[in-house]
């Protein structure tokens, strides 16, 4: 799968908060009266902490929202449907690829290696401002304010965050998907971080730019390989007719010459 390097893509895009956004720490403060119950994840960035949005996170919503469009994602809940325990025991990654839902083929498992990566998306110096927000456990009996129960989020009010997505060895119908996804966010379908029921993780993708290479064909001028930058929209309109109901091997068709 990828011994050969045959086409690669990234995906750059900016990723603006519309309101408040958190991406939970999981650091507890109970030790600390002056912190909020709450924090958003924080990472280091030109010598100070700043908040952050995972990798991780961002590859976790783009797979729950891509397995809407992929036909006959596995479910990770029932062991007889989940992919890892098909194709664990086969010897080749070829056998394994094979073996797996679009959504594993695309995002990976414990035994198949992802196609995709999710950069950490870092903020823009001076776009981001924190806030924190006040809430409460309903009690569902009552439907009253649980007594003892209030609680302190903080929350990115709002900030530009910079992030890249990569793909290796790809197919039309993958970054079609992932497209689809970023479209969805754009149109408030798919929010991201805790609490998106209370109104949380509205964000917008913005300055989106594709840049692609294909190693099997060769390049202008002095090039050894092809290499294109495309717009996101028109590159989603030229992919319009490529299906994501495909169950075919490996096939490196790239994105199609926009020319």
């Amino acid at each position: 799968m990828f011994r050969e390097l045959k086409n690669e893509c990234r995906i750059r895009l900016d990723l603006i908060a519309q309101g408040p956004l958190c991406i939970r720490s999981g650091e507890s403060f109970e030790l600390h009266p002056g912190q909020p119950d709450i924090a958003v994840v924080r990472s280091m960035l030109d010598g100070k902490m700043q908040p952050v949005i995972p990798g991780s996170s961002l590859k976790g919503v783009f797979r729950s929202r891509a397995e809407k469009y992929l036909p006959d994602s596995c479910n990770i809940f029932d062991k007889k449907n989940k992919c890892f325990y098909n194709s664990k025991n086969l010897s080749t990654g070829k056998e394994r690829y094979k073996a797996v839902c679009e959504a594993c083929k695309l995002f990976g498992n414990l035994s198949l290696k992802s196609r995709v990566e999710f950069s950490d998306a870092f903020p823009v110096e001076g776009t981001v401002k924190t806030g924190t927000r006040y809430q409460v456990t309903i009690d569902r009996l009552t439907g009253a304010a649980r007594k003892g129960a209030l609680f302190e989020t903080e929350v990115v009010e709002k900030g530009t965050f910079k992030t890249e997505i990569s793909l290796r060895n790809f197919s039309s119908h993958q970054i079609k998907v992932l497209l689809l996804v970023i479209q969805d966010i754009n149109e408030g379908y798919v929010r991201i971080g805790s609490s998106t029921s209370r109104g949380f993780g509205r964000v917008t993708a913005e300055n989106i730019a594709i840049s692609y290479r294909d190693y099997s064909r060769p390049g202008d001028g002095i090039g050894t390989f092809y290499e294109k930058e495309y717009d996101w929209e028109t590159c989603l309109e030229k992919l319009k007719t490529v299906s994501l109901n495909t169950s075919e091997g490996v096939n490196m068709d790239g994105i199609p010459d926009l020319e």
